[in-house]
This record gives structure tokens, C-alpha cells and sequence, in this order.
């Protein structure tokens, strides 16, 4: 295969580790023990947010005409075009920064390889392939093509990186897609089980075994191989503890304020999230402000209509009088000196829930034409959201639900299991959207099932992403095509 010269402008001094560590520059160098090992692994973290230019991307948002704020993150990714940008949230920014935290994690994996005694250091070395394996898994889901099993993945992948970079013009390639998630199941297979949660000061901010696993069904339910799925998803979500997992939207966050709500749903005391990290972005104060954003008919259409009726327990939040949002991020203020009035914004991401999990094993039960134990999960979901004081006992969804809502059938008539099945999914579906706006996976979804998107600009014409559209693909860095990487068709 022809190989490319690519400078990941990373090369490892490793000097962007220094604001994270606040340590001395010897870590650049001496990582020689366990706690310098993982001291620089905070730094195989991707700082980058994809929130935004992701989200931009769905039916979660549209043309908000009251609205005269343009973010050029937001704005190029409602339009699926190309956006040439190194500032936060762009997805030059995500490139750029997800290889730098790769380079970090292939430096302490290296300094295992080279120690008298690498057994001794086998929770760093669990930990850094699971941050290896995560990186290189999200850059594919935006720079190349999504993985199907039912072709060859034989499209351009993205460079996968196993060694440190020592030198400035390192050659590399783009593997094909097929290849890349070879790489990513093969540093995620033998990660996961030297992952020690007893090695981690804060577990939640770091691959603790729950959140390795929650990585896991999501990598197996997007390739299709839903019996691992199941396999994952219950080391996270033991089936009597699922409901315990999941965010309390119907008590604790249903009676605090916006800001609360904010500093509560990024938690690490919230038993739902599994792995937070922290972020470099403007997303928490972009998102309540920015043009192409969530209409107040919009909400009612994914929170309000649909297979569960209202009330539910979503709260929204109204800003600059006309964007409705979920109110999950609170933005940082760091200057950038002590008397500085410049600075960067930062906001707590959440990567991996329990909320995710749950729906991954329900959509894989329903594959594996398993209705019941899909429908089991999917009702453990709607009775922590569905508000059922209306109702008089809780809310079932059911398979006579799921004839009439989707087929229109009564009772008395039977549908097959292949669309008991398609109807699970689809209210998985729906769930998810409802779950997650503002998070990005929404973009996921309509990528996997090939969903389609149509867009209204603000001058009244309809603008669609077809399901083959070579623009589902983001462009790379200019320079990477600069440095000899093929740039993906358009």
C-alpha cells in the first residue's frame, strides 16, 4: 500500500501533557513508575469536543430565523460542508488533539515495553490501549466511511498509530476502515481485562471496567455483532441493578434550577455517568446561543410526539429567548494568567453512560429476536422518564403498542418478528434521540442506520443528506491532504 508522509503535529515532547500534569518537564522523559505512567495518561484523554459539530449535523436542529449568532462549527456542519478551522470544537481541533492523546498513551505503552518488569505496570498498559483503541474508534466515525459488515471496508480508513512520534515528517497511511476496527477490537480485546478500577484517584475520569465496557457494546453494536453486545452490556448493567444506573430526571433532577441541572448531569457522582472528560470548548455557552439550533416546534417533535405521550421528565431551558435546549453543561472560565481578562472555555463531557448502555443491549436483543428481554430493557428506560401520574399506573410498551403505533394493527392481528423487531429498534431509536441532544450521538444513529436528514436554510429551501452522500464523511485537515494523505471524495 503506498505509504504517505503525515505530521500529526504531535511530536512527542509531549508538551502539551504540561497543563494537564502541572508536574515537572521530567515526565516528558522519566515515566519510569506507575503513578508517572498514569499521571501522563490524563493526557491520552482527547481534550477536543465533538458535541458540536456532530449535533450540527442531525435533525436535532434547524434554521432558527430568530436567531442572528453564526458559529462557524455549527453553521459548516449544518451544511455538511467543509470547514478548514484550528479554533475549539472544530473538527480539525478533534483530529489534531485526539492524535495528541494517542501519542500519549503509545509513550507510556512504550515505556512498558522497555521496563525490566511490564507485568508491574499492567493497569497503565490496560488503560492506555483502551485510550488508544478510542481515539483511533471516534476519528473513524467522522473522517472516514462508517463501518458496514456487510461490505469489505476496503474505503479509506484513517492512519492507526501504534508508536510514539519521534520524528516530524513520519510516514503513515490510511488504512482501510476494515483495518482500523481490526486495530481498535484488537487493542480494546487486550486492554480490557488488565483494567485495575483500584489504580484510578478518580475512576469516573478514566477507563475504570465499567466504562471499557460500555466502550465495548458500543464498538460491537456498530459492527453488528450483537451476542457481544449483550456479553458487555451486562458487566456494566446487571439486570437487577439497571434501573438504579440510570439519571433520576423524575426526582432529584426534575427540581433543580439550570445551572444545578448543568454541574448534576456531568457529575461524577451521578451513578449514570461511566467516563467524563474534560474539554476545551465553547459548546456550553454556543449551544444556547448559535443560529442553527433546537426550535421551540422541534422540541415538541422529539420530546413530546412519538411512541411515549407526554409529560416525560425532560426539562428545557429557553435561551436567547427563541433556542430550546437541555441544560447539561456548565462552561468553565480558565484565564490565561491570574489578572488575564482572556481565557479558554472548558466544559465536562460525558463519553459513556448508562443510558447509552442500556439502549445498546435492548437494540441487540431485538436483533437477535429476543423481544422480551428488549422490551424489558426498553420499559426499564420509560419508567424513569415517563411522568405516569396521568395515567394511573405506569406506562408498558408492549408488543400490541408497537403493532398499533407503528403498524396500525389492533390486538387481534399479528405482525411478524421481523417487524416486532424493526419497531423495537425504531423506539430505541427514538429514545436515543430523546436522551441524547445536545451529546452528538444522534449523528452516530443516523450514520449506522442510514437514516436521512433534511435541513431547511434560513431562506425557506430544503437542503438533504442523501444516504450515500460522500459529505457524511468529514474532509480532512488540509494539512494532512497537504502532506500527502488522499483527501476523502466530494
Amino acid at each position: 500500500m503506498k505509504r504517505y508522509i503525515f505530521p500529526l503535529l504531535i511530536v512527542v515532547s509531549l508538551s502539551g501533557c504540561d497543563k494537564y500534569l502541572d508536574k515537572d518537564p521530567d515526565l516528558r522523559t522519566d515515566i519510569s513508575t506507575a503513578e508517572k505512567m498514569s499521571e501522563l495518561l490524563t493526557s491520552a484523554y482527547s481534550n477536543a469536543n465533538y458535541f458540536n459539530m456532530a449535533e450540527s449535523r442531525t435533525d436535532n436542529v434547524t434554521s432558527n430565523p430568530e436567531i442572528t449568532t453564526y458559529v462557524n462549527t455549527n453553521t459548516t456542519g449544518y451544511f455538511w460542508n467543509d470547514l478548514d478551522d484550528e479554533s475549539q470544537d472544530a473538527p480539525n481541533y478533534f483530529w489534531n488533539n485526539t492524535y495528541k492523546a494517542i501519542a500519549a498513551a503509545n509513550h507510556v505503552l512504550r515505556e512498558i515495553e522497555n521496563a525490566a518488569n511490564p507485568r508491574q505496570f499492567n493497569a497503565q498498559k490496560g488503560e492506555a490501549l483502551l485510550c488508544r483503541a478510542y481515539g483511533h474508534f471516534m476519528l473513524a466515525q467522522f473522517f472516514a466511511k462508517f463501518y458496514d459488515p456487510e461490505t469489505d471496508n476496503s474505503s479509506p480508513g484513517i492512519p492507526y498509530v501504534t508508536e510514539p512520534e519521534t520524528t516530524v515528517n513520519k510516514k503513515y497511511e490510511r488504512h482501510t476502515v476494515d483495518y482500523v476496527y481490526q486495530m481498535i477490537e484488537k487493542d480494546l480485546l487486550e486492554g480490557l481485562p488488565l483494567i485495575n478500577d483500584d489504580s484510578y484517584k478518580k475512576p469516573k475520569f478514566h477507563f475504570n471496567s465499567k466504562a471499557a465496557n460500555a466502550f465495548a457494546s458500543r464498538f460491537y453494536l456498530y459492527k453488528k455483532e450483537y451476542d457481544k453486545v449483550i456479553l458487555h452490556a451486562n458487566r456494566v448493567l446487571p439486570e437487577t441493578q439497571a434501573e438504579s444506573q440510570l439519571r433520576d430526571l423524575k426526582g432529584i433532577y426534575y427540581g433543580l434550577g439550570s445551572t444545578a441541572y448543568g454541574y448534576q448531569y456531568v457529575s461524577a457522582t451521578e451513578n449514570a455517568n461511566l467516563l467524563l472528560t474534560e474539554t476545551t470548548s465553547w459548546y456550553a455557552r454556543q449551544l444556547s446561543q448559535q443560529h442553527y439550533s433546537m426550535t421551540g416546534t422541534l422540541r415538541a417533535d422529539i420530546y413530546d410526539k412519538g411512541i411515549t405521550p407526554r409529560p416525560n421528565a425532560y426539562k428545557t431551558w429557553i435561551g436567547s429567548t427563541y433556542i430550546h435546549y437541555v441544560r447539561k453543561f456548565n462552561e468553565i472560565w480558565i484565564t490565561n494568567s491570574v489578572n488575564s481578562t482572556t481565557g479558554v472555555g472548558w466544559a465536562i463531557a460525558p463519553l459513556f453512560t448508562a443510558e447509552e448502555v442500556l439502549f445498546n443491549r435492548a437494540e441487540a436483543y431485538a436483533y437477535n429476536q429476543n423481544a422480551e428481554q428488549a422490551l424489558k430493557d426498553i420499559n426499564t428506560f420509560v419508567k424513569a422518564r415517563v411522568l405516569d401520574a396521568n395515567y394511573g399506573a405506569p406506562y408498558i410498551i408492549n408488543e400490541d403498542l408497537i403493532k398499533s403505533y407503528y403498524y396500525g394493527k389492533n390486538q387481534a392481528e399479528t405482525i411478524t418478528a421481523n417487524e416486532l423487531r424493526d419497531g423495537i429498534v425504531k423506539t430505541c431509536l427514538q429514545f436515543r434521540r430523546m436522551e441524547f441532544t445536545s451529546e452528538g450521538m444522534r449523528w452516530f444513529d443516523i450514520l449506522r442506520h442510514k437514516l436521512p436528514v433534511t435541513h431547511q436554510t434560513r431562506e425557506g429551501n430544503t437542503i438533504k443528506l442523501k444516504e450515500d452522500d460522500a459529505k457524511k464523511v468529514i474532509q480532512l485537515p488540509a494539512l494532512a491532504i497537504s502532506s500527502g494523505l488522499d483527501a476523502n471524495p466530494r
